[in-house]
Protein backbone atom coordinates (compact mmCIF):
# COMPACT_ATOMS: atom_id res chain seq x y z
CA UNK A 1 0.00 0.00 0.00
CA UNK A 2 1.19 3.51 -0.72
CA UNK A 3 2.94 5.34 2.12
CA UNK A 4 1.40 8.57 0.90
CA UNK A 5 -1.76 9.42 -1.00
CA UNK A 6 -0.84 10.81 -4.40
CA UNK A 7 -3.25 12.73 -6.57
CA UNK A 8 -2.58 13.36 -10.24
CA UNK A 9 -0.85 16.59 -11.22
CA UNK A 10 -1.78 16.59 -14.85
CA UNK A 11 -4.15 15.42 -17.53
CA UNK A 12 -3.56 12.14 -19.37
CA UNK A 13 -0.23 11.68 -21.10
CA UNK A 14 -1.57 12.70 -24.50
CA UNK A 15 -0.70 16.32 -23.79
CA UNK A 16 2.97 15.41 -23.38
CA UNK A 17 3.36 13.72 -26.78
CA UNK A 18 5.71 15.22 -29.33
CA UNK A 19 7.87 17.37 -27.05
CA UNK A 20 11.01 18.67 -28.75
CA UNK A 21 13.57 20.77 -26.90
CA UNK A 22 15.05 23.62 -28.90
CA UNK A 23 17.61 24.82 -26.38
CA UNK A 24 16.66 28.40 -27.33
CA UNK A 25 14.09 29.27 -24.69
CA UNK A 26 14.78 32.53 -22.84
CA UNK A 27 14.63 33.93 -19.38
CA UNK A 28 11.22 35.58 -19.16
CA UNK A 29 10.98 39.35 -18.78
CA UNK A 30 8.71 41.99 -17.28
CA UNK A 31 5.73 43.08 -19.35
CA UNK A 32 5.00 46.52 -20.78
CA UNK A 33 2.59 48.41 -18.57
CA UNK A 34 0.54 49.95 -21.44
CA UNK A 35 -3.07 48.71 -21.34
CA UNK A 36 -3.55 46.14 -24.10
CA UNK A 37 -6.43 46.01 -26.55
CA UNK A 38 -8.61 43.07 -25.51
CA UNK A 39 -10.11 41.01 -28.35
CA UNK A 40 -11.92 38.52 -26.10
CA UNK A 41 -12.05 37.93 -22.35
CA UNK A 42 -12.96 34.79 -20.42
CA UNK A 43 -13.67 34.13 -16.75
CA UNK A 44 -11.40 31.42 -15.34
CA UNK A 45 -10.79 30.00 -11.88
CA UNK A 46 -8.49 32.03 -9.66
CA UNK A 47 -5.28 30.42 -8.50
CA UNK A 48 -3.95 27.27 -10.12
CA UNK A 49 -7.07 25.31 -11.03
CA UNK A 50 -7.56 24.04 -14.60
CA UNK A 51 -8.22 26.75 -17.19
CA UNK A 52 -11.53 26.08 -18.96
CA UNK A 53 -12.64 27.91 -22.11
CA UNK A 54 -16.15 27.87 -23.62
CA UNK A 55 -16.14 26.13 -27.01
CA UNK A 56 -19.25 26.15 -29.20
CA UNK A 57 -19.86 23.24 -31.58
CA UNK A 58 -23.15 22.92 -33.49
CA UNK A 59 -24.72 25.74 -31.43
CA UNK A 60 -23.96 24.04 -28.09
CA UNK A 61 -21.30 25.25 -25.67
CA UNK A 62 -18.83 22.92 -23.94
CA UNK A 63 -15.89 23.53 -21.57
CA UNK A 64 -12.46 22.72 -23.02
CA UNK A 65 -9.13 22.70 -21.17
CA UNK A 66 -6.45 25.16 -22.29
CA UNK A 67 -3.31 23.10 -22.92
CA UNK A 68 -0.20 24.93 -24.12
CA UNK A 69 1.67 21.64 -24.50
CA UNK A 70 -0.83 20.05 -26.86
CA UNK A 71 -0.18 20.61 -30.55
CA UNK A 72 -3.79 20.48 -31.76
CA UNK A 73 -7.44 20.47 -30.74
CA UNK A 74 -8.65 17.22 -29.19
CA UNK A 75 -12.31 16.35 -28.72
CA UNK A 76 -13.49 13.89 -26.12
CA UNK A 77 -15.27 10.75 -27.31
CA UNK A 78 -18.54 12.02 -25.81
CA UNK A 79 -18.78 14.53 -28.70
CA UNK A 80 -17.84 12.12 -31.46
CA UNK A 81 -21.35 12.26 -32.90
CA UNK A 82 -20.82 15.94 -33.78
CA UNK A 83 -17.67 15.39 -35.83
CA UNK A 84 -19.05 13.77 -38.96
CA UNK A 85 -17.36 10.90 -40.80
CA UNK A 86 -14.12 9.50 -39.40
CA UNK A 87 -10.93 9.86 -41.45
CA UNK A 88 -9.67 6.67 -39.85
CA UNK A 89 -7.88 5.42 -36.79
CA UNK A 90 -4.60 6.92 -35.61
CA UNK A 91 -1.85 6.09 -33.19
CA UNK A 92 -2.31 7.54 -29.74
CA UNK A 93 -1.89 6.83 -26.06
CA UNK A 94 -3.19 3.24 -25.76
CA UNK A 95 -4.20 3.89 -22.16
CA UNK A 96 -6.88 6.22 -23.52
CA UNK A 97 -8.33 3.62 -25.85
CA UNK A 98 -9.47 4.13 -29.43
CA UNK A 99 -8.15 7.17 -31.36
CA UNK A 100 -9.66 8.63 -34.53
CA UNK A 101 -9.13 11.63 -36.77
CA UNK A 102 -11.86 13.86 -38.21
CA UNK A 103 -11.92 16.70 -40.67
CA UNK A 104 -11.86 20.12 -38.96
CA UNK A 105 -15.27 21.60 -38.25
CA UNK A 106 -16.27 25.22 -37.47
CA UNK A 107 -16.08 26.11 -33.78
CA UNK A 108 -16.26 29.20 -31.66
CA UNK A 109 -14.08 29.85 -28.64
CA UNK A 110 -16.02 32.54 -26.90
CA UNK A 111 -16.96 34.80 -29.82
CA UNK A 112 -13.83 33.94 -31.82
CA UNK A 113 -14.50 31.76 -34.83
CA UNK A 114 -12.02 28.93 -35.22
CA UNK A 115 -11.50 26.05 -37.61
CA UNK A 116 -8.48 23.86 -36.87
CA UNK A 117 -5.74 23.79 -39.51
CA UNK A 118 -5.16 20.08 -38.93
CA UNK A 119 -7.50 17.11 -38.49
CA UNK A 120 -9.23 16.90 -35.11
CA UNK A 121 -8.23 14.09 -32.79
CA UNK A 122 -10.90 12.22 -30.85
CA UNK A 123 -10.43 9.81 -27.94
CA UNK A 124 -11.75 9.03 -24.48
CA UNK A 125 -9.46 11.60 -22.88
CA UNK A 126 -11.79 12.51 -20.00
CA UNK A 127 -13.19 9.26 -18.56
CA UNK A 128 -15.14 9.44 -15.28
CA UNK A 129 -12.09 8.96 -12.98
CA UNK A 130 -10.35 11.95 -14.59
CA UNK A 131 -13.44 14.13 -14.34
CA UNK A 132 -13.91 13.16 -10.71
CA UNK A 133 -10.27 13.81 -9.83
CA UNK A 134 -10.27 17.37 -11.16
CA UNK A 135 -13.87 18.18 -10.28
CA UNK A 136 -14.56 19.31 -13.85
CA UNK A 137 -16.17 17.69 -16.88
CA UNK A 138 -14.26 18.99 -19.92
CA UNK A 139 -15.20 17.89 -23.42
CA UNK A 140 -11.87 18.52 -25.07
CA UNK A 141 -8.57 20.35 -25.22
CA UNK A 142 -7.75 23.67 -26.89
CA UNK A 143 -4.17 23.41 -28.10
CA UNK A 144 -1.57 25.26 -30.11
CA UNK A 145 -3.50 25.19 -33.37
CA UNK A 146 -5.73 27.86 -31.78
CA UNK A 147 -3.02 29.60 -29.75
CA UNK A 148 -0.13 29.69 -32.20
CA UNK A 149 -0.92 33.05 -33.83
CA UNK A 150 -2.39 34.75 -30.79
CA UNK A 151 -1.38 36.74 -27.73
CA UNK A 152 -2.85 35.30 -24.52
CA UNK A 153 -2.80 37.02 -21.14
CA UNK A 154 -3.65 34.95 -18.06
CA UNK A 155 -4.53 36.93 -14.94
CA UNK A 156 -4.74 34.36 -12.15
CA UNK A 157 -5.30 36.98 -9.44
CA UNK A 158 -8.54 38.28 -10.98
CA UNK A 159 -9.61 35.09 -12.73
CA UNK A 160 -9.39 36.41 -16.29
CA UNK A 161 -7.95 35.10 -19.55
CA UNK A 162 -7.69 37.67 -22.33
CA UNK A 163 -6.92 37.35 -26.01
CA UNK A 164 -5.00 40.51 -26.93
CA UNK A 165 -4.64 42.24 -30.28
CA UNK A 166 -0.87 42.52 -29.79
CA UNK A 167 1.84 41.75 -27.27
CA UNK A 168 3.78 44.27 -25.18
CA UNK A 169 5.59 47.05 -27.03
CA UNK A 170 8.80 45.45 -28.32
CA UNK A 171 10.65 48.79 -28.28
CA UNK A 172 10.03 49.25 -24.56
CA UNK A 173 10.55 45.70 -23.35
CA UNK A 174 13.71 44.90 -21.33
CA UNK A 175 16.61 43.55 -23.35
CA UNK A 176 16.55 40.32 -21.36
CA UNK A 177 13.27 39.45 -23.04
CA UNK A 178 14.33 39.84 -26.68
CA UNK A 179 15.08 36.15 -27.19
CA UNK A 180 12.43 33.75 -28.59
CA UNK A 181 10.31 31.66 -26.25
CA UNK A 182 8.77 29.32 -28.79
CA UNK A 183 10.87 26.65 -30.46
CA UNK A 184 10.87 26.49 -34.25
CA UNK A 185 8.72 23.83 -35.90
CA UNK A 186 4.99 23.25 -35.75
CA UNK A 187 5.22 20.43 -33.20
CA UNK A 188 7.34 22.26 -30.66
CA UNK A 189 5.72 23.50 -27.48
CA UNK A 190 6.37 26.76 -25.59
CA UNK A 191 9.29 26.50 -23.24
CA UNK A 192 11.20 28.87 -21.01
CA UNK A 193 14.55 28.78 -19.30
CA UNK A 194 14.36 29.14 -15.51
CA UNK A 195 17.06 29.34 -12.89
CA UNK A 196 17.08 26.25 -10.67
CA UNK A 197 18.81 26.60 -7.30
CA UNK A 198 21.66 24.09 -7.12
CA UNK A 199 21.94 23.75 -10.90
CA UNK A 200 21.62 26.92 -12.96
CA UNK A 201 19.51 27.58 -16.04
CA UNK A 202 17.35 24.78 -17.38
CA UNK A 203 14.53 24.56 -20.00
CA UNK A 204 10.94 23.82 -18.97
CA UNK A 205 7.85 23.22 -21.07
CA UNK A 206 5.02 25.62 -20.16
CA UNK A 207 2.10 23.32 -19.36
CA UNK A 208 -1.25 24.92 -18.53
CA UNK A 209 -2.90 21.51 -18.21
CA UNK A 210 -0.78 20.49 -15.22
CA UNK A 211 -1.97 21.65 -11.80
CA UNK A 212 1.29 20.86 -10.01
CA UNK A 213 4.22 23.29 -9.89
CA UNK A 214 7.37 21.62 -11.26
CA UNK A 215 8.55 18.40 -12.89
CA UNK A 216 12.26 17.84 -13.51
CA UNK A 217 13.91 15.06 -15.54
CA UNK A 218 15.56 12.19 -13.67
CA UNK A 219 19.11 13.31 -14.39
CA UNK A 220 18.46 16.80 -13.01
CA UNK A 221 16.65 15.37 -9.98
CA UNK A 222 19.69 13.24 -9.17
CA UNK A 223 21.94 16.29 -9.39
CA UNK A 224 19.66 18.39 -7.18
CA UNK A 225 19.48 15.65 -4.58
CA UNK A 226 23.27 15.34 -4.54
CA UNK A 227 23.62 19.11 -4.05
CA UNK A 228 20.90 19.12 -1.37
CA UNK A 229 18.79 21.49 -3.46
CA UNK A 230 15.77 19.19 -2.91
CA UNK A 231 14.53 18.65 0.64
CA UNK A 232 11.84 16.40 2.13
CA UNK A 233 12.92 13.75 -0.32
CA UNK A 234 10.80 10.65 -0.65
CA UNK A 235 10.16 7.94 -3.20
CA UNK A 236 6.48 7.48 -3.68
CA UNK A 237 3.94 5.57 -5.70
CA UNK A 238 2.28 7.85 -8.25
CA UNK A 239 -1.21 6.68 -9.12
CA UNK A 240 -1.75 6.93 -12.88
CA UNK A 241 -5.16 7.37 -14.48
CA UNK A 242 -5.17 3.77 -15.69
CA UNK A 243 -4.80 2.55 -12.10
CA UNK A 244 -1.15 1.58 -12.37
CA UNK A 245 1.36 2.73 -9.78
CA UNK A 246 4.67 4.22 -10.91
CA UNK A 247 7.42 5.16 -8.50
CA UNK A 248 9.04 8.57 -8.67
CA UNK A 249 11.12 10.69 -6.36
CA UNK A 250 9.54 13.86 -5.05
CA UNK A 251 10.47 16.61 -2.63
CA UNK A 252 10.72 20.34 -2.12
CA UNK A 253 12.73 22.39 -4.60
CA UNK A 254 14.81 25.07 -2.92
CA UNK A 255 14.12 27.71 -5.56
CA UNK A 256 13.01 28.36 -9.14
CA UNK A 257 12.81 31.68 -10.92
CA UNK A 258 12.99 33.75 -14.07
CA UNK A 259 15.90 35.82 -12.75
CA UNK A 260 18.33 35.60 -9.86
CA UNK A 261 16.13 38.02 -7.87
CA UNK A 262 12.74 36.70 -8.94
CA UNK A 263 12.74 33.29 -7.26
CA UNK A 264 9.84 31.21 -5.91
CA UNK A 265 11.01 29.25 -2.88
CA UNK A 266 10.11 25.84 -1.50
CA UNK A 267 8.06 24.36 -4.33
CA UNK A 268 6.95 20.72 -4.56
CA UNK A 269 8.89 18.98 -7.31
CA UNK A 270 8.29 15.63 -8.96
CA UNK A 271 10.66 13.52 -11.03
CA UNK A 272 9.51 12.93 -14.62
CA UNK A 273 10.59 12.39 -18.19
CA UNK A 274 11.35 16.05 -18.96
CA UNK A 275 11.27 19.50 -17.39
CA UNK A 276 7.86 21.11 -17.07
CA UNK A 277 6.27 23.99 -15.13
CA UNK A 278 2.55 23.83 -14.39
CA UNK A 279 -0.14 26.00 -12.89
CA UNK A 280 1.17 25.58 -9.34
CA UNK A 281 4.13 27.72 -10.45
CA UNK A 282 2.69 29.76 -13.32
CA UNK A 283 -0.28 31.00 -11.25
CA UNK A 284 2.13 33.03 -9.13
CA UNK A 285 2.55 35.38 -12.10
CA UNK A 286 0.48 37.34 -14.55
CA UNK A 287 1.43 35.69 -17.82
CA UNK A 288 1.42 37.10 -21.33
CA UNK A 289 2.17 34.44 -23.92
CA UNK A 290 2.97 36.22 -27.16
CA UNK A 291 2.86 33.32 -29.60
CA UNK A 292 3.07 35.73 -32.54
CA UNK A 293 6.55 36.90 -31.57
CA UNK A 294 7.67 33.92 -29.51
CA UNK A 295 7.92 35.62 -26.11
CA UNK A 296 6.65 35.04 -22.60
CA UNK A 297 6.24 37.82 -20.04
CA UNK A 298 5.99 36.92 -16.35
CA UNK A 299 4.98 39.61 -13.83
CA UNK A 300 4.87 38.49 -10.16
CA UNK A 301 1.30 38.35 -8.93
CA UNK A 302 -0.39 38.56 -5.56
CA UNK A 303 0.52 34.95 -4.71
CA UNK A 304 4.13 35.13 -5.83
CA UNK A 305 5.52 34.60 -2.30
CA UNK A 306 2.58 32.64 -0.89
CA UNK A 307 3.49 29.28 0.66
CA UNK A 308 2.38 26.21 -1.26
CA UNK A 309 -0.14 24.38 0.91
CA UNK A 310 -0.38 20.63 0.44
CA UNK A 311 -3.25 18.50 1.65
CA UNK A 312 -1.75 17.02 4.82
CA UNK A 313 -4.91 15.19 5.88
CA UNK A 314 -4.32 12.11 3.72
CA UNK A 315 -7.79 12.05 2.18
CA UNK A 316 -8.37 12.40 -1.55
CA UNK A 317 -11.54 14.37 -2.29
CA UNK A 318 -13.19 14.12 -5.72
CA UNK A 319 -16.43 15.37 -7.26
CA UNK A 320 -18.70 12.35 -7.65
CA UNK A 321 -22.37 12.67 -8.59
CA UNK A 322 -22.14 16.43 -7.89
CA UNK A 323 -20.93 15.83 -4.32
CA UNK A 324 -17.49 16.24 -2.77
CA UNK A 325 -16.68 12.64 -1.90
CA UNK A 326 -13.72 10.99 -0.20
CA UNK A 327 -12.24 8.65 -2.81
CA UNK A 328 -9.36 7.25 -0.76
CA UNK A 329 -7.73 7.64 2.65
CA UNK A 330 -4.09 7.13 3.58
CA UNK A 331 -4.20 4.87 6.66
CA UNK A 332 -1.20 6.62 8.23
CA UNK A 333 -2.47 10.18 7.97
CA UNK A 334 -4.73 12.40 10.05
CA UNK A 335 -8.01 11.71 8.21
CA UNK A 336 -7.80 7.97 8.79
CA UNK A 337 -6.92 8.48 12.45
CA UNK A 338 -9.97 10.74 12.84
CA UNK A 339 -12.24 8.09 11.34
CA UNK A 340 -12.74 9.35 7.76
CA UNK A 341 -13.59 6.54 5.34
CA UNK A 342 -13.76 6.19 1.56
CA UNK A 343 -17.21 7.11 0.16
CA UNK A 344 -17.86 9.63 2.95
CA UNK A 345 -19.48 12.79 1.54
CA UNK A 346 -18.01 16.09 2.75
CA UNK A 347 -20.81 18.41 3.91
CA UNK A 348 -19.05 21.06 5.98
CA UNK A 349 -15.47 22.20 6.55
CA UNK A 350 -14.73 24.35 9.59
CA UNK A 351 -18.27 25.73 9.70
CA UNK A 352 -18.58 26.47 5.97
CA UNK A 353 -20.80 24.45 3.64
CA UNK A 354 -18.54 22.38 1.41
CA UNK A 355 -20.92 22.44 -1.55
CA UNK A 356 -19.69 25.89 -2.55
CA UNK A 357 -16.09 24.79 -3.02
CA UNK A 358 -14.37 23.21 -5.98
CA UNK A 359 -12.12 20.17 -5.64
CA UNK A 360 -9.13 22.47 -6.08
CA UNK A 361 -10.30 24.87 -3.34
CA UNK A 362 -11.02 22.04 -0.90
CA UNK A 363 -7.53 20.66 -1.41
CA UNK A 364 -6.01 24.07 -0.68
CA UNK A 365 -8.13 24.54 2.45
CA UNK A 366 -7.23 21.09 3.75
CA UNK A 367 -3.56 22.02 3.46
CA UNK A 368 -3.84 25.04 5.74
CA UNK A 369 -3.77 25.15 9.51
CA UNK A 370 -3.17 22.43 12.05
CA UNK A 371 -6.72 21.17 12.59
CA UNK A 372 -9.98 20.80 10.67
CA UNK A 373 -13.51 20.12 11.86
CA UNK A 374 -15.42 18.28 9.15
CA UNK A 375 -19.00 17.11 8.87
CA UNK A 376 -19.47 14.11 6.62
CA UNK A 377 -22.44 12.08 5.51
CA UNK A 378 -22.00 8.35 5.88
CA UNK A 379 -24.87 6.34 4.49
CA UNK A 380 -27.89 8.13 5.99
CA UNK A 381 -26.35 9.87 8.99
CA UNK A 382 -24.11 12.87 9.60
CA UNK A 383 -20.84 12.50 11.52
CA UNK A 384 -18.63 15.29 12.87
CA UNK A 385 -14.90 14.53 12.99
CA UNK A 386 -11.82 16.53 13.95
CA UNK A 387 -8.60 16.14 12.02
CA UNK A 388 -5.43 17.03 13.93
CA UNK A 389 -2.06 17.50 12.32
CA UNK A 390 0.58 15.70 14.42
CA UNK A 391 3.36 17.88 15.78
CA UNK A 392 5.95 15.51 14.40
CA UNK A 393 4.38 15.56 10.95
CA UNK A 394 7.03 16.24 8.33
CA UNK A 395 4.38 18.24 6.42
CA UNK A 396 4.82 15.83 3.55
CA UNK A 397 5.35 18.89 1.42
CA UNK A 398 6.33 16.73 -1.52
CA UNK A 399 2.71 15.73 -1.98
CA UNK A 400 0.96 17.15 -5.05
CA UNK A 401 -2.31 18.96 -4.67
CA UNK A 402 -5.57 17.10 -4.75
Amino acid sequence: MMNRLFAAWSLPALVFSGYLSSGRAPVACAADQQPPQVVEEFNIAKGGDLILLPVTIADEQYPFVLATNCDRTIVDFRLRHLLGNSLGEMEGDKELGHWEEFAPIPMKIGKLEFTASRPLQCANIFPPPVRERFGHAPYGVVGLDFLRDRVVQIDFDNGKLRILAAGPNAEREPKSGREPMLAEGSRNFPSIVQRVDGHGWSPFVVDTSMTGPVIVPSRLMAELIEKKAVTNLCEEAFLAFDGRQNRYRSGRLRGLGATARQVVRDLPVLEGDFGCVGLGYLSRFQLTLDFKNGKLYMVPGANFDAPYHDNWTGMLVVLRDHELTVAAVDPKRAAAKAGVRPSDVLLDLNGTTAAGFSVFQISELLGKGGAHKVTIRRECREVVLELIRPKDDALNDALPRN
